[in-house]
């Protein structure tokens, strides 16, 4: 499950599975798109919810939630460049980047600049709350866990929202609980 999916989302999904599947042990893990993807694909994992991937394995299947996310691009409060009605990327190059980097993509090339990485969001917000740079986070991640030190910057193009999927293994299907779960996942979002 990544952390840009709302605990709002799922806590009441989690009561209904609980009642109804109590004997059933349930472990959640914290994973971002590639490392999801390959979490299934190692059986590690029964379904995932991830940010919707532009291409999947073949022996992934998927399905679209009627939810999505809303990232923001953040930075403390106190650096110069929060103080501005609207900024540019531009802009930004001179500060340093904290961004997400998952085990599994950790081998792709990293943008250039200043650059701190981290596997999970959870953590780059913690970072860019101690000044080290400016991030891109869930907008309810800092509403929620942060401390009020963070700025949402206006940029062009932000805030972004974000198709969330579940996704799960056609070489090993989840059973009649995971099934449960992706029907729950996909249907209208309680209000």
């Amino acid at each position: 499950m990544s952390d840009f999916w709302q605990t709002d989302h799922h806590e009441h999904l989690l009561r209904q599975f609980d009642a109804r599947y109590p004997e059933i042990e349930l472990e959640v893990m914290i994973a971002e798109d590639g490392d999801v993807l390959d979490l299934l694909q190692a059986g590690r994992v029964h379904l995932g919810v991830v940010r919707a991937q532009p291409n999947l394995p073949v022996d992934i299947a998927v399905a679209r939630l009627q939810v999505e996310a809303q990232m923001a691009v953040f930075l403390h409060r106190d650096h110069p460049l929060a103080q501005l009605k609207t900024l540019s990327e531009s802009e930004l190059e001179g500060v340093r980047h904290l961004r997400l980097n998952t085990w599994v993509e950790a081998s792709e090339p990293a943008p250039m600049g200043r650059i701190w990485s981290a596997p999970t969001y959870l953590l780059l917000l913690e970072m860019a709350e101690q000044g080290f740079g400016w991030t891109i986070l869930p907008r309810w991640l800092v509403k929620q866990f942060g401390h009020g030190v963070l700025k949402e910057l206006s940029m062009p193009g932000w805030p972004q929202h974000i198709a969330i999927e579940v996704v799960w293994s056609r070489r090993t299907p989840p059973g009649p609980a995971g099934r449960w779960m992706i029907d729950q996942l996909c249907a209208q979002p309680r209000v």
